[in-house]
């Protein structure tokens, strides 16, 4: 689910560099009809915050995938999320998106992660203790079964199927970019 989730961030990135999206559109348009928030509107008006939300929203959609998979970089990605859906319910409201990617934002976390908060909920003052596993390098190797290697040639074929399938613009002749007719 991480790479699944990790593909659909960065083909968002791919699809915003073009050349409407390196002007700023369709932003340019939208933000100053948002001149009336408390607090903000003043900024939203401004044309040079188009650029930077184009461009930030950009490279965040591009990189963001990668921060939360490598756990050198998880907490600053899981920041930029927070903050970059925020900002998009808040400035947008586009509906429930924000906050389902927010929540989706928990399969980059590690697996026992309910149980951990769980018991920092209800037992603050004991040490939590996981549950012993062991390392990677420590199993030994051992041959498929068949259902495993029939799952394993469905899982890839799906996430090599969503690779694949946002690049089928360039079957297509013509213009296939945002316009806003």
């Amino acid at each position: 689910m991480r790479t699944f989730q990790a593909i659909v961030y960065f083909y968002a990135g791919v699809a915003k560099i073009n050349a409407d999206w390196l002007r700023a559109e369709p932003l340019r348009h939208w933000l100053p009809k948002r001149h009336a928030y408390p607090y903000l509107g003043w900024l939203l008006r401004r044309e040079s915050t188009a650029y930077i939300m184009s461009y930030t929203g950009l490279v965040y959609d591009l990189l963001v995938g990668f921060l939360l998979m490598w756990r050198k970089t998880f907490w600053l990605g899981l920041a930029t999320t927070l903050f970059f859906h925020s900002c998009n319910k808040f400035i947008f409201n586009i509906g429930v998106f924000p906050q389902l990617m927010i929540v989706s934002t928990t399969i980059y976390f590690d697996a026992d992660w309910p149980r951990w908060l769980f018991h920092y909920i209800f037992h603050p003052r004991t040490p939590y203790k996981p549950y012993p596993s062991v390392p990677f390098a420590k199993t030994s190797a051992r041959s498929l079964s068949l259902r495993e290697i029939v799952m394993l040639v469905i899982a890839v074929s799906f996430l090599l199927h969503q690779t694949l399938l946002p690049l089928r613009h360039h079957l297509h002749e013509g213009d296939v970019e945002w316009t806003e007719v």
